[in-house]
């Protein structure tokens, strides 16, 4: 009586920046789900991340999953598309045929090499040239495909469930309105969680020989650290005296002490918007590197054995700012920070030409 249209809509995102901030959260729930399932025996995998992402992305639901002891030809899953894109009619409809049939025409078989062909890139048999592109090839972060658009612009918090909550505003493109001073903050403390956060994988994969009370310790330091890297990233509307006219506006400002007052507001933060929030850091990170390579790139120091950052051997302390710059320390904090980045980046360029003209 009636048949049922099949047709799977491919405009899935294109990019980074293409995606709309459910999108974003949909890839940080994939990506969390099939790390938390990867084993020693079973390693992360990307195309099932992007298989995954597929499914998300076309509303398909997996009703049963491939064989894996046939042929790759011949896996395919049972999939339907999920009853939000039907209307009320249909899916009595649809019940009333598999009441009485046991045939449930909404459910399809699509191939796994169907798939494979949509999202995997297209490639020359011969040369070996990449032909076109796959659907979720922006997923593997080549080139510039990053995030640059800050997915969470204006977002409310608040200390504790019964209290007000409390709006704030995230930073502008490429991090326009950062100072040198919020931006060696916000690096810091990125720079902590990341290591509370690896001593906290190292406690869970030692199991029973960590007791509960420490792991729970752990757990509180690593989203403190992570409430604070977010209580230096975003502002809140304060009073703010105007030099000029001494005049008092209310604003979204930042503040040099913000962090402690802001930080419980950030306490228990959603896993999944934290993920995109590092998928945008993860692109500002890249953007700073592309143009400023020498304040980021990776160089051997006599007598250590590790290797160090340039932008920590040589900018962490004020003197060595004032030093090469010229400025007080309140003039240096208060410099728009990329102006900064380049200042040391054209100081490293001729330190390098010294270098050269020494060695040859």
């Amino acid at each position: 009586m009636f048949e049922e249209k099949r047709h799977i809509d491919l405009r899935l995102p294109r990019s980074w920046n293409d995606c709309s901030t459910e999108d974003l959260r949909i890839v940080a729930r994939v990506l969390m789900s099939c790390a938390s399932k990867a084993t020693r025996y079973k390693p992360f995998s990307l195309k099932e991340v992007k298989i995954a992402l597929f499914f998300a992305f076309t509303g398909l639901e997996i009703v049963e999953p491939i064989n894996p002891r046939v042929d790759v030809e011949r896996q395919y899953y049972v999939v339907r598309f999920r009853d939000k894109s039907f209307s009320w009619f249909h899916r009595a409809w649809r019940w009333c045929r598999k009441r009485l049939t046991g045939e449930d025409p909404s459910v399809f078989n699509l191939y796994l090499w169907q798939i494979s062909s949509w999202i995997e890139p297209e490639k020359d048999l011969n040369s070996g040239r990449v032909l076109r592109a796959g659907l979720l090839d922006w997923l593997d972060c080549e080139g510039n495909n990053h995030l640059f658009v800050f997915p969470f612009q204006e977002i409310k918090r608040s200390r504790s469930w019964w209290r007000r909550k409390r709006v704030f505003r995230g930073p502008e493109t490429l991090m326009q309105d950062f100072t040198w001073q919020r931006y060696r903050f916000v690096q810091d403390y990125m720079e902590h969680y990341v290591t509370q956060q690896n001593l906290l994988l190292q406690m869970q994969e030692k199991g029973d020989q960590v007791s509960d009370r420490d792991l729970m310790k752990q757990e509180k330091a690593t989203d403190l650290a992570r409430a604070c890297f977010l209580a230096v990233l975003y502002k809140a509307k304060i009073r703010v005296v105007e030099d000029k006219t001494q005049r008092i506006r209310v604003d979204f400002e930042y503040q040099s002490n913000q962090v402690s007052d802001y930080a419980p507001y950030f306490r228990n933060f959603p896993e999944e918007d934290w993920q995109v929030i590092r998928f945008w850091w993860e692109g500002m990170m890249f953007y700073l590197q592309t143009e400023y390579p020498r304040c980021f790139k990776r160089q051997v120091v006599k007598g250590q054995p590790k290797q160090n950052n340039p932008l920590e051997l040589y900018t962490r302390t004020t003197a060595t700012m004032q030093k090469y710059l010229g400025l007080d320390e309140t003039e240096v904090n208060s410099q728009f920070f990329q102006l900064v980045l380049q200042h040391m980046d054209n100081m490293a360029k001729e330190n390098d030409e010294l270098e050269r003209i020494k060695g040859s």
